[in-house]
């Protein structure tokens, strides 16, 4: 490691520790600013440790987690809740990415994978019988729904001209008489 890399790494720690130590005076001015220069910092340390597709990958996942703080931090004002979500799986793919290339060719590194698949496997058989029920945690994708909707879609495209519409209520009754 450089002397710049070193000095580019003891700034983001301690803007890092800055911005923990200053959390209870939020909102303090300019401290959407504060939060995502550290991973910026790691972003430019990463694609200088690691040039090639690795280092672009795990840059982009630092971009990504900078994206997501300020929108974390900034959205408290202007709820930007969805876009942090957003930008923190960007910047979850893009560390999967730029680790998958870092293994490449080094199977010693995928033992490493291990304990998540291990921990991950007992959820396959769930995750595998809620997709094929097409149901979800109650938010209207129960099978009964998707056979309503799909009735309704019938008759929506079975609706010939002089035969009063199915299921418009007012809208329709208005409709015929003026």
């Amino acid at each position: 490691m450089s002397a710049f890399e070193r000095r580019c790494f003891v700034v983001a720690v301690a803007l890092g520790l800055i911005y923990l130590v200053l959390l209870p005076f939020k909102p303090y001015p300019l401290s959407w600013l504060l939060k995502p220069i550290p991973m910026l910092i790691f972003a430019v340390l990463a694609w200088r440790a690691h040039p090639g597709k690795s280092g672009f990958f795990l840059g982009a996942g630092f971009v990504a987690a900078a994206a997501g703080d300020f929108f974390l931090d900034y959205g408290d004002r202007d709820g930007l809740f969805i876009q942090a979500l957003g930008a923190f799986l960007i910047n979850q793919l893009a560390f999967v990415a730029g680790f998958a290339v870092l293994a490449k060719g080094k199977p010693w590194l995928r033992w490493r994978m291990l304990p998540v698949t291990l921990y991950c496997s007992p959820f396959r058989p769930v995750a595998s019988k809620v997709m094929e029920s097409g149901e979800t945690a109650g938010h209207g994708n129960s099978r009964r729904d998707v056979q309503t909707a799909r009735k309704r879609s019938a008759q929506a495209r079975s609706w010939k001209p002089g035969r009063r519409p199915q299921g418009c209520g007012m809208l329709a009754n208005q409709s015929r008489q003026g």
